[in-house]
């Protein structure tokens, strides 16, 4: 396996963002503010997930999209149910820049041959759309995170993921070749007949509880495994468990 500081990935990972605030339209009795005790969980729960996911050495971060505390709920809502997403991605310093720009030149090599017959054309546009994919595989690694949200998953291969943890594999539907969805669970879960995961949650929680909580990588199989052995699982897996 390549060392994670020498592979390019773009993680976009966890997803742990308080409901956005309701639109009026959308409560029938209006909204109220939510309370301190509310916003105090969702900035414990955005504060564990911005830790959880840090740029390994040699990489930079490419774009966040930071936790966000509700500030306010419907107003007939007795407590809001937690639900929360964060979302980051990385790139290692200056390989992507040197990927792209050895892409561009292989492309104008091929502008520069005139367009030629329709089947040549074709033939160009092919090898374009793969350079593009291999650009995509070799410098993207995305990771998303849900808390109280998923609650059935699709069938899917089971992996080893450091830790211990349960984790699904399964190909990814798309253009982008050799890449997997490796979805690592949190909290109870059991199969169906059919194979599917469903989570196994307590109605009467308080609806700050954490329940469940999901992170699910989009990569390679290498490069998941390397990205996820960098993370902090441990610190979302002591979410759930402190909500027990």
């Amino acid at each position: 396996m390549k060392s994670i500081t020498k592979i390019f990935a773009g993680a976009m990972a966890l997803f742990l963002a308080a409901a956005a605030a309701p639109a009026g339209a959308d409560c029938l009795e209006g909204t109220r503010k939510t309370s301190a005790a509310e916003r105090a969980v969702h900035q414990k729960v955005g504060a564990v997930l911005d830790k959880a996911f840090p740029a390994p050495e040699g990489w930079k971060q490419a774009s966040k999209r930071p936790h966000r505390v509700p500030g306010s709920v419907c107003k007939n809502s007795t407590g809001e149910r937690l639900n929360a997403t964060f979302r980051v991605s990385y790139l290692e310093v200056g390989g992507a820049d040197k990927r792209n720009e050895k892409m561009k030149a292989e492309m104008m090599a091929m502008a520069a041959g005139g367009p030629g017959d329709a089947e040549a054309m074709k033939a160009k546009m092919e090898a374009m759309k793969k350079m593009t994919q291999d650009l995509h595989r070799d410098t993207m690694v995305e990771v998303e995170a849900h808390v109280n949200q998923i609650q059935v998953l699709s069938p899917g291969y089971p992996v080893e993921i450091a830790g211990g943890y349960l984790a699904l594999q399964a190909v990814e539907a798309g253009d982008i070749p050799d890449q997997r969805r490796t979805t690592v669970l949190f909290g109870e879960w059991s199969q169906t007949d059919e194979g599917d995961w469903v989570a196994k949650t307590d109605p009467k929680a308080s609806p700050e509880t954490v329940q469940t909580a999901t992170v699910i990588v989009r990569a390679t199989p290498e490069r998941t495994l390397s990205y996820l052995a960098s993370a902090d699982l441990k610190s979302i897996a002591a979410l759930v468990q402190a909500a027990k």
